[in-house]
């Protein structure tokens, strides 16, 4: 997996063509913009904000941000839900199950 932190949209194409099987884009990344790029052929992973959405956040700011996320990466079985980064701690449980909630479908 490749993870560059900010904002990628300028080297998503070299990102792809590293080889790496599956990449970590910042919530900082224009997620339509990857998804042209690399919606089949890579597996996507991320990009909720783990600071300012997860950690700081209200479960209705979790739930729509995840929302927007997963909707970003529509018509792939190539994405995998997660923080954009490492958890910061201390993490609101109820921020986790909000978040847990979106990709449950609830």
């Amino acid at each position: 997996m490749l993870r560059i932190c900010g904002k990628t949209e300028l080297i998503l194409e070299a990102m792809f063509s590293s080889g790496a099987g599956a990449l970590e884009l910042d919530h900082q990344t224009d997620l339509r913009r990857a998804h042209q790029i690399i919606r089949r052929q890579v597996t996507f992973t991320g990009n909720v904000d783990p600071g300012g959405v997860l950690a700081l956040g209200t479960p209705q700011v979790v739930e729509h941000k995840t929302r927007e996320v997963v909707e970003s990466y529509p018509g792939t079985p190539r994405f995998i839900l997660n923080a954009d980064c490492a958890l910061p701690a201390p993490l609101p449980p109820e921020n986790i199950m909000a978040m847990v909630r979106v990709a449950g479908g609830s």
